[in-house]
């Protein structure tokens, strides 16, 4: 988290670091990442940046929450008014999901990567700081809909999986076609 310091900062001079570090988080896992390209594009010393922030993990993760918690934000109201049948919801969703990734791509960027993470080191404080929280947003997506526990659990190994497997690929605008005919399949199948 940041430091008092940072806090006390001029907006703009906060906003310049910020950026900086989103930039660079978004173009690079945790470790390929470089505190010297954020220090160069931002204009301060790296010292300066240490002051800020105890370290470079303190950085991201304030990164990490600030980008979830903004979109949490922009998406909350869209995603009260989700249709009832579940394939509808989840895609839907997906929708909203990928057009916020569309809308703001450094943000999007950057928490595909945090969702992909394979280093262990920062994949455990990832794991350990926002639990399973493809969980709740899939629990979330499926309550009401009717679903006994057995469909849902399938439902959700199966999305799990492909998001798993097309955010290793890179990820990409073609989302809602690769996840169509998953969902026309699960429809049929479940």
């Amino acid at each position: 988290m940041p430091t008092k310091l940072f806090n006390e900062l001029p907006e703009d001079k906060k906003q310049r670091i910020t950026q900086a570090a989103l930039e660079e988080f978004a173009a690079n896992r945790f470790d390929d990442a470089s505190t010297n390209t954020i220090v160069k594009n931002c204009g301060i010393s790296k010292g300066s940046l240490f002051k800020y922030f105890e370290s470079k993990e303190d950085l991201y993760f304030y990164l990490t929450d600030t980008v979830a918690a903004k979109m949490a934000q922009e998406t909350e109201g869209m995603i009260k008014d989700l249709p009832e049948d579940v394939f509808e919801r989840i895609a839907a969703y997906s929708e909203i999901e990928i057009s916020y990734y569309t809308e703001h791509p450094a943000e999007g960027k950057l928490l595909m990567n945090l969702a992909s993470e394979r280093d262990n080191n920062i994949s455990a404080k990832i794991a350990s700081r926002y639990g399973d929280r493809s969980q709740d947003i899939y629990g979330q997506l499926i309550e009401g809909t009717g679903f006994d526990k057995s469909r849902s659990d399938i439902l959700k190994w199966v999305l799990e999986g492909f998001n798993k497997e097309f955010l290793e690929k890179g990820g990409g605008s073609d989302y809602m076609e690769s996840l169509a005919p998953y969902l026309e399949i699960l429809r049929k199948g479940i």
